[in-house]
């Protein structure tokens, strides 16, 4: 495993998640390259889903826990952006999964382009009750590049691959003006945001970039990426 840092902050709201935070966590710390931080922002849970936070903390000094009364994901979002210290941001649900290659992916991207902004990057879903058997697996190179985000999110609209949600991709910090507010479907106008004000950027088509994991009450099971955007 390489030893390397990344320029990324890792931002995880996290709420009674005591069966799937482990699986997070775990995909993390085995990343080729690691995260600055990761900034795990308990939202008062009430099962011990703080007792493993603190566990990895204990154990990994760049695993920070930001403790709150229950205030819902939007306010710990928002908290972790108000302290993470990296130039690159990546949202992360508490019980999704990424592939061990992304980060070193993105960073390689960096390298290549300094003037990076934005990295977008294709999933898959995967069954609650069990985590991905290839979550490890070496990912090839496969992006695209544009030259703005706008030129990025028209040729992800033209293919019906656009989603809005706010784990799909790893951005500049700065871009982030608009704070999330609390309502249904928020990610998507946060994402807009962040996307349109963009300059250089990168599409990772790959599906094992990040696993995320379905309930039967999801929001994830509805098809509400289309909502705030119009062609």
């Amino acid at each position: 495993m390489m030893n390397k840092d990344t320029h990324v902050s890792v931002i995880i709201p996290c709420y009674n998640v005591r069966d799937y935070i482990d699986n997070c966590l775990d995909s993390l710390i085995n990343q080729q390259c690691l995260p600055k931080e990761i900034i795990c922002i308990d939202d008062g849970s009430t099962d011990d889903t703080l007792l493993i936070l603190q566990k990895y903390s204990s154990k990994y000094n760049y695993i920070k826990i930001i403790q709150q009364d229950n205030q819902g994901v939007s306010s710990a979002r928002n908290r972790g952006i108000e302290i993470a210290t990296a130039d690159f941001v990546l949202f992360i649900d508490s019980d999704d999964i990424i592939n061990a290659n992304l980060l070193h992916q993105f960073e390689s991207s960096l390298t290549s382009d300094p003037n990076l902004e934005f990295f977008y990057f294709n999933y898959t879903f995967f069954d609650v009750s069990k985590a991905p058997q290839k979550s490890n697996k070496l990912i090839p190179l496969v992006q695209k590049k544009f030259e703005s985000g706008i030129d990025l999110l028209t040729y992800l609209l033209e293919r019906k691959n656009y989603s809005g949600v706010v784990w799909r991709y790893i951005f500049k910090r700065d871009l982030f003006t608009k704070n999330f507010i609390g309502k249904n479907h928020e990610d998507h106008l946060v994402s807009l945001s962040i996307i349109s004000k963009a300059r250089l950027s990168y599409y990772f088509n790959n599906k094992e970039a990040y696993f995320h994991r379905v309930h039967s009450s999801s929001l994830s099971n509805i098809n509400i990426d289309s909502i705030y955007v119009h062609t």
